[in-house]
């Protein structure tokens, strides 16, 4: 099943919410706001390395993205294993809780040891993001501003998402860490980071190393 069936499904699980987090999600940090809109996240992470289980899981992720409070509007590049095959892609994706509405790019392979970075900015209309390889050129895509529905979006988080079968369908070094993270709000905020052990399949957590560092682990076994 791909990542967008799995994170459609979930979704529509958790309609009693109508909102994120989904109940998918694993472990995620989130930097709040407060009321201003954010103008770019940017941030570096490394492909993990493989699952000791290579096929038949559910497509665990590690993305970041940007929503509106209530967090309703998904705005999202994004790392996954197991989308349709047993490989590494990114792409970029766009969830509206609104209608249900799932958007995704297309989509490029990579594998472990691959420097990722992405990117998520406003273009003074709408919104833009950006999936790379490190030296390769992006998957860029514009979100509609219609899509948008007039909210301001305030809030980052960055998330550990799609609950395993089994722990050996994660990546077996057992973590990811996203780094050179900069975000720039319209009011100059400065990120104050929080963590949330929402779903924490196989022990997951989220480190705070710094403003700019966030450390995700999990157990193999």
């Amino acid at each position: 099943m791909s990542f967008s069936k799995i994170l459609c499904l979930a979704t529509l699980a958790s309609t009693v919410s109508a909102n994120d987090p989904a109940d998918s999600w694993l472990v995620y940090a989130k930097a709040a706001g407060s009321g201003s809109k954010v103008l770019s996240v940017n941030a570096t992470w490394v492909v993990p390395d493989y699952p000791t289980i290579r096929s038949n899981g559910n497509a665990p992720g590690w993305w970041f993205g940007i929503e509106p409070n209530p967090a309703d509007v998904l705005i999202q590049p994004i790392l996954a294993y197991g989308d349709g095959t047993p490989d590494y892609t990114i792409f970029t994706g766009f969830f509206d809780w609104h209608g249900g509405n799932w958007v995704q790019s297309s989509v490029e392979q990579v594998v472990p040891g691959d420097t990722l970075e992405g990117k998520i900015w406003w273009n003074g209309k709408t919104y833009m993001q950006s999936i790379a390889k490190k030296g390769s050129k992006p998957i860029v895509t514009t979100v509609s501003v219609n899509d948008l529905h007039s909210e301001t979006f305030t809030d980052v988080y960055f998330v550990v998402e799609h609950q395993p079968n089994t722990c050996g369908e994660y990546p077996k070094n057992g973590n990811v860490t996203f780094t050179d993270i900069s975000i720039a709000w319209a009011s100059g905020t400065k990120p104050t980071w929080t963590t949330e052990q929402f779903k924490p399949s196989c022990n997951s957590l989220g480190k705070i190393i710094s403003d700019t560092e966030l450390l995700f682990t999990w157990n193999t076994n």
